[in-house]
């Protein structure tokens, strides 16, 4: 699967990324369950990591389930291929009906949400516990990637898992600076455990496109992957620098800068990687 090694430099950390994703795809997997349980045997840590924080929706548990089975799933064999791909369609239609019922203020899902009762309930005393839109936009992007992965569209499941990946990053950023317009309704397991799932999608896909270039072991790598560590402390000091200091109240400025500077950077790094890896990838052929 690896087509990016070649008579040079070994590519160490293209192997290493192919190598660490089917154990991240276990981890969220496993951690899907764990929280389906906690509904089952009324253990709210469990789904609920924060003491009267936002709680991982039963929707979200499946969607975590089911994406965290697809990727573990062998794909080249006919019949594992089709039924990741049936329980990928249903996943993005359960998703755009959650994006559907948030513009139209309906409750449609409520019927086949798992555990539906102990989330009314959770509601009625005052928790929070629902799907916001960015983890609905999260989870449809997700399984878009993973849908893409399937259909052998690797760059364009990139695409997909890096649109994704935005979501929980900011997510985690708001706990951090404890920012709640910046994570919502979206619970710190989510966050966590849908990071992780991206990353895994990312990972699964090192042999090509902007993963791979990001981590060759050549001069474009290399650079990235400097841009990248040193862009990341960059947006990183900026957006906490701008919350404390000149809008501490309003999150969703904060949110916006976070968003233009996350998305600059990636461009550029991204775009920087691909055509330097592709005239040194020139340069070694001609050698």
């Amino acid at each position: 699967m690896n087509s990016a090694l070649d008579t040079g430099r070994p590519w160490i950390y293209v192997d290493s990324a192919l190598a660490v994703s089917k154990p991240l795809a276990w981890m969220v997997l496993l951690a899907g369950t764990l929280a389906m349980l906690g509904y089952m045997l009324g253990v709210p840590i469990f789904y609920r990591p924060i003491e009267g924080g936002a709680a991982t929706h039963p929707l979200t548990c499946v969607f975590l389930i089911v994406y965290g089975v697809c990727i573990l799933l062998d794909k080249e064999q006919h019949s594992t291929r089709q039924l990741g791909l049936g329980l990928l369609t249903l996943s993005v239609l359960l998703c755009l009906m959650v994006i559907v019922e948030k513009f139209t203020d309906t409750n449609i899902t409520n019927v086949i949400t798992p555990f539906s009762s102990n989330v009314i309930r959770e509601r009625d005393a005052g928790l929070d516990n629902s799907m916001g839109m960015n983890t609905a936009l999260l989870m449809l992007f997700v399984g878009l990637s993973v849908l893409a992965q399937y259909t052998d569209r690797y760059k364009r499941s990139q695409l997909f898992a890096l649109c994704a990946l935005f979501m929980p990053l900011l997510g985690l950023f708001g706990y951090i600076f404890e920012l709640t317009d910046f994570y919502g309704h979206m619970s710190l397991l989510t966050a966590t455990m849908s990071f992780m799932l991206c990353f895994s999608l990312l990972c699964k896909t090192a042999h090509t496109g902007v993963v791979r270039a990001v981590l060759s072991p050549y001069i474009g790598g290399i650079i990235a992957r400097v841009q990248l560590l040193a862009v990341t402390l960059f947006v990183a000091a900026i957006v906490y620098f701008f919350i404390n200091t000149i809008t501490a109240t309003n999150g969703d400025a904060a949110g916006l800068l976070f968003t233009s500077l996350y998305w600059m950077a990636l461009g550029v790094i991204g775009l920087s990687a691909l055509a330097i890896e592709k005239v040194d990838e020139a340069r070694r052929m001609d050698r």
